[in-house]
């Protein structure tokens, strides 16, 4: 599923946790076999006096310093790169972040914005066009969110920096991967600053450049959830750009452009399409550049299965609708898998798209949805999401989630549509 900025990993990063503690431990689906991801050697260096109480206490010391530089600077924008290492393979996503007077901040997010300003905070979420969801800003323009949005959290450890008064490590280091990390070792480095914390078997590494900005950190973990026995860990690495000056070249300023203001969670998630709408038409590219258009379409019926690489159930889904496909060769129906919520630019996507597309060897299309305009058409905050439409234009099924009787399910439901077409 893809819910809005859920979790604490945002977006994706939530999501392949999820869809790996609920994956078989051998086979994420496929075809897709689990490799054990090697711990990252963070404690290298810090031996018994960079973890001795004298030298903890000075790294204290200089973590207080650091946030009273993130908590002065008149502005600060920082540019942050992801990337995670994972048995599912390599994942990378950037976030901008602004910080301006007053509380004013900007985040900008895979797939969202969050815009802090004039005593508010508003969230617009791609692919929602005529909506935005607004609240007071009460703290933080994060801890505001999350009064509507349960456990909402972003990775970074600059809000805490930013608007806690007093440094505390959980609160800024903990990155919803550690409940209570503890400053285990500090030292210097070519004129840097590092400061090592750990918690139980997780371990992060935070490097701090000579202006007393963070630059780097890493992290090496294992996500909640795991089922026992599987040999799962995540690594994370997150690359920093920091800056602070008077004045931000793009002031942090909110324009609704013509959307309205909701305040719940609810108000603001589409509805998802139901059986007995008319389908939302597209014209979209498959891998070769290829354009379809659902209109011209009519006089069949269409069957669209909405996925994403990082989505365990997505890929266990597919092989059912290359089953489905199979099948349908000769008959007055079309498939096709949408690929929706990437990451990455659109060159990225198409590469990864393809390589995993070609490495399964289906033979049926893979649409690509580059602006998440069609998933958001078609209401779904969750995917793998598969639709039939009629020969008609209606919709006739909707399936959620994945079943090992996919396949056998739609089988039925377009042999249902055929037939009431007379």
């Amino acid at each position: 599923m893809r819910p809005i900025l859920s979790g604490t990993l945002s977006l994706s990063m939530t999501l392949a946790v999820a869809s790996i503690a609920t994956a078989a431990p051998q086979d994420l689906g496929g075809g897709m076999q689990m490799q054990a991801t090697p711990a990252l050697n963070l404690t290298e260096g810090f031996g018994e006096a960079e973890r001795s109480n004298e030298t903890l206490l000075k790294g204290l010391d200089r973590l207080k310093a650091i946030a009273k530089n993130y908590r002065e600077a008149k502005t600060l924008s920082d540019t942050i790169s992801i990337e995670v290492a994972s048995p599912m393979g390599p994942q990378k996503q950037e976030m901008k972040v602004a910080f301006g007077p007053n509380g004013s901040a900007m985040f900008d997010l895979d797939g969202a914005q969050i815009i802090a300003v004039d005593g508010k905070v508003n969230l617009v979420q791609e692919g929602i066009k005529d909506k935005f969801l607004q609240v007071p800003m009460t703290g933080n323009p994060i801890e505001s969110l999350a009064t509507v949005i349960p456990n909402m959290d972003l990775p970074i450890p600059h809000v805490g920096l930013r608007y806690d008064e007093f440094y505390r490590a959980g609160n800024v280091f903990g990155l919803g991967l550690m409940e209570e990390p503890e400053l285990a070792g500090y030292r210097m480095s070519d004129g840097k600053e590092m400061f090592l914390f750990e918690d139980g078997p997780s371990t992060l590494l935070v490097t701090a450049s000579k202006a007393g900005l963070i630059e780097d950190m890493k992290a090496s973990f294992t996500p909640d959830g795991i089922p026992e026995g599987m040999d799962f860990r995540m690594n994370l690495t997150f690359t920093m750009q920091p800056k602070v000056g008077d004045a931000l070249e793009t002031p942090i300023a909110f324009d609704a452009k013509g959307r309205t203001a909701v305040a719940s969670l609810e108000e603001l998630e589409p509805q998802p399409i139901k059986v007995g709408d008319k389908a939302p038409t597209f014209e979209l590219e498959d891998l070769s550049g290829k354009k379809f258009d659902l209109a011209a379409m009519k006089g069949d019926v269409v069957v669209l299965d909405f996925w994403a690489t990082w989505c365990g159930p997505c890929r266990q889904g597919l092989p059912k609708i290359q089953e489905l496909a199979t099948w349908a060769e000769g008959k007055p129906v079309k498939v096709f898998a949408v690929n929706v919520w990437e990451q990455g630019s659109l060159e990225e996507r198409l590469q990864k798209v393809t390589e995993y597309w070609t490495g399964q060897k289906f033979t049926f299309p893979t649409l690509i949805d580059a602006e998440n305009s069609v998933v958001g058409d078609y209401g779904f905050t969750g995917i793998p999401a598969t639709v039939v439409v009629g020969p008609d234009g209606m919709i006739k099924a909707v399936h959620l989630g994945f079943s090992p009787e996919l396949a056998d399910t739609i089988k039925k439901d377009i042999e249902a549509a055929m037939a009431a077409k007379g």
